[in-house]
């Protein structure tokens, strides 16, 4: 399990430089314009694009992982660059079909996305809208690049392409906001994502990927490895579909709602994009080696190992997230134009973000699972009963709680979610060992809620002794963060965590940029 543990500190350390930079963005925009009609006007606008990026992006990389890993293992890495190439240029062509209808049809898209905007907001996500379309072209070749190099087990330049992309748009945030306004930093999405593809495409090449022209596909192989990105896609879209209804929802709310979701959603997906994104992109092509060779053993081990390292992690991150909300949010968003009003709208909705986090993460190990087998049937018929939970769950609780009810719904769906995967990957492989992987999670659950305890506690005598402001409230922050932890972890090792040594070298272990 060294490979493992190796290749998620790689991909844990370039995760971690690119959550940073993206908080650094979201700080540079809500600082230049708060949460209001402008910024309520480029989520919108972003929503689509994005969302086709991350859904899109990710069943590119999903689904050549397993088929390439296969091809390695199997020492045919040229016909495995010849399909490769195909399926890149089928889906080229696909994206920039993509790209222009998005222009065209910028004008209605948006209005399906956000009914209850004011003529003016709505015409400016529309422009917003028509500048960042291009990215999805630029993102999605981009993931293709990524699965070519993951497949190979070298991870650390596609780990470090998102950290360049928010690198790009702070840039423009600060240096085109006085000429452009808001539309500097959708030029600045744009310009992000198109280094990212410039970045991977040049790391591909680095590693010896030979690219074919052409569109044949003599002996049927691209077919194959396409046929299953349509239901990845689905499948592999569902929190974005979650966060779509949020938004839909939220429209009809009062201005900067749409806002608030958004920007509690990025805070929650700072661990979940650090540790559980690191572990699950080195577990992937492990746990494909075991699907290949049909080691259901050492595939279900690999899972463990992963699961487990995962929830030691989040689940304290998750307590602790919801019980330092406050000073967490005015630290890293309240200053310029975000006030007090647009801070309290955002602590309502991270609680409850930040309390579902151990079902995502769960969800990505578990679909990556899946999709390990290429079974892209299961996951898609269990992230079509989420949409229906959080459509239900939407509509019963935005009446009575607003916003912060959209964030329930949400993470109500994503519980459900885990537990239907959960159902069919029992059944699927008898050998994983269910009962260790429960009392993984209690186990941490009962530490973390101690040390929920202990953290809310130290909160409240540090904020009674410290002067109000944000060196108050770093302080509060690092107080609580090193007790509580230090707390946590006391406990597992009282509650004979076996696994606890092995998640600790996650961040222990060193890597040169390439696993062996």
């Amino acid at each position: 399990m060294s490979t493992l543990y190796r290749a998620a500190t790689i991909v844990f350390v370039f995760n971690l430089l690119s959550k940073v930079l993206g908080f650094v963005r979201d700080a540079a925009l809500a600082a230049f314009f708060g949460a209001g009609s402008a910024t309520d006007a480029y989520m919108i606008a972003y929503t689509l694009p994005y969302s086709l990026q991350a859904v899109l992006g990710m069943a590119f990389l999903t689904v050549m992982v397993p088929f390439l890993t296969g091809h390695l293992i199997q020492g045919k890495r040229e016909e495995a660059f010849r399909v490769t190439s195909v399926v890149m240029n089928w889906i080229g062509l696909v994206l920039l079909g993509m790209v222009a209808l998005g222009m065209v049809f910028a004008g209605p898209l948006t209005g399906l996305l956000a009914p209850g905007f004011d003529g003016a907001t709505q015409v400016e996500a529309v422009r917003l809208m028509v500048i960042m379309m291009p990215s999805i072209f630029f993102m999605g070749m981009g993931m293709l690049f990524s699965g070519v190099l993951n497949a190979q087990k070298y991870f650390w330049l596609a780990a470090f392409g998102p950290a360049l992309v928010n690198l790009i748009v702070i840039l423009a945030i600060v240096v085109l906001n006085h000429v452009l306004g808001i539309y500097g930093a959708a030029l600045g999405t744009l310009m992000g994502f198109a280094g990212f593809f410039v970045l991977l495409g040049l790391g591909i090449r680095q590693k010896g990927f030979r690219y074919h022209w052409g569109l044949a596909d003599s002996d049927g192989l691209a077919r194959q490895v396409t046929a299953g990105i349509l239901p990845v896609a689905v499948s592999v879209s569902v929190n974005q579909v979650l966060l779509a209804v949020s938004r839909f929802f939220a429209s009809g709310l009062a201005p900067g709602s749409i806002s608030a979701l958004d920007y509690a959603y990025r805070v929650k997906d700072l661990p979940l994009g650090i540790f559980a994104a690191a572990v699950v992109t080195a577990t992937f092509p492990l746990m494909s080696e075991g699907a290949v060779r049909n080691e259901l053993r050492q595939f279900a081990a690999t899972f463990s190992k992963g699961y487990s390292a995962i929830m030691v992690l989040i689940i304290p991150v998750s307590l602790g997230m919801g019980a330092l909300r406050e000073p967490l949010i005015r630290v890293l968003y309240q200053r310029g134009a975000f006030d007090d009003t647009a801070a309290a709208m955002t602590y309502g909705a991270l609680l409850f973000f930040s309390l579902a986090l151990p079902a995502f993460s769960a969800n990505m190990m578990m679909t990556r699972a899946y999709y390990a087998f290429r079974d892209y049937r299961t996951p898609l018929l269990a992230g079509l009963g989420a949409v229906a939970i959080n459509l239900a769950a939407s509509w019963m609780l935005v009446g009575p709680y607003g916003h912060q009810g959209l964030a329930a719904a949400n993470g109500l769906a994503s519980y459900g979610y885990a537990m239907l995967l959960f159902a069919g990957l029992k059944r699927r492989l008898p050998q994983l060992a269910v009962g260790r992987l429960l009392e993984v999670t209690v186990k941490s659950l009962a530490a973390a809620g101690v040390m929920t305890f202990v953290v809310l506690s130290v909160r409240g005598f540090a904020e009674n002794a410290l002067s109000p402001g944000v060196a108050g409230d770093l302080l509060v922050l690092g107080l609580c963060t090193l007790g509580g932890a230090g707390v946590y972890f006391a406990l597992l090792r009282v509650l004979q965590y076996n696994e606890l040594d092995e998640a600790i070298r996650l961040f222990k272990r060193r890597g040169t940029g390439r696993t062996k």
